[in-house]
């Protein structure tokens, strides 16, 4: 039963007009639960009290972006209601930063995914490192590699190591050998040195 002189309860800054909202209620068998919306103006529902959690991510022109829970998985609601990353994750790593990127959980797999909604890299690798220099390092069924913030895969993934770039080369390695690739992805030394000095 919802109390009809307080419908619900403001939280957070206002954003275009907009604010993060909870709905307080208590079922026929005494359960009680919290919902949370997003209402315009203090009155106007925006988006619908459904989620079991959300908080304002962004503004993007005249709409929010929310980072929200619904039935324990997480994706990202427009304050026009249109879900613009589907509530398929088991977690999204960064949102408790306020980011515009995440890596995203799916049972044991990780992917990379950005606040717009777009999946850059799906939920099919074993680890998905945060981005640095414009590149995203990645394990993908115990193979490294990396690829860059579009999704595109710069140096395949088929090395037990690959390190970081300096001066346009990063060292890599296969079966205890190392060589050197490109920030093209280019092999510029085969994998075929014992020993060497990193960058």
């Amino acid at each position: 039963v919802v109390n009809p002189f307080a419908p619900f309860t403001m939280m957070g800054l206002t954003h275009n007009g907009m604010c993060v909202a909870f709905r307080e209620s208590e079922s026929a068998q005494g359960t009680y639960c919290v919902d949370y919306g997003v209402v315009r103006y203090g009155t106007e529902v925006a988006v619908p009290f459904q989620y079991d959690w959300l908080y304002f991510a962004d503004e993007a022109d005249s709409l929010n972006l929310y980072v929200g829970r619904e039935n324990d998985k997480y994706g990202v609601v427009r304050s026009d209601s249109v879900v613009c990353l589907p509530f398929v994750y088991d977690r999204l790593n960064g949102a408790e930063l306020l980011a515009k990127e995440f890596i995203a959980l799916q049972g044991d797999k990780q992917g990379y995914v950005t606040l717009a909604g777009k999946e850059v890299l799906p939920c099919r690798f074993d680890l998905v490192e945060r981005p640095r220099k414009g590149m995203i390092y990645a394990t993908l069924e115990g193979k490294r590699g990396v690829a860059d913030l579009k999704g595109n895969t710069i140096v395949p993934f088929e090395y037990n190591y690959v390190g970081d770039f300096a001066n346009n080369l990063a060292w890599v390695s296969q079966d205890k050998l190392y060589g050197l690739v490109t920030r093209q992805g280019k092999v510029c030394q085969p994998c075929c040195m014992k020993n060497v000095y990193r960058f």
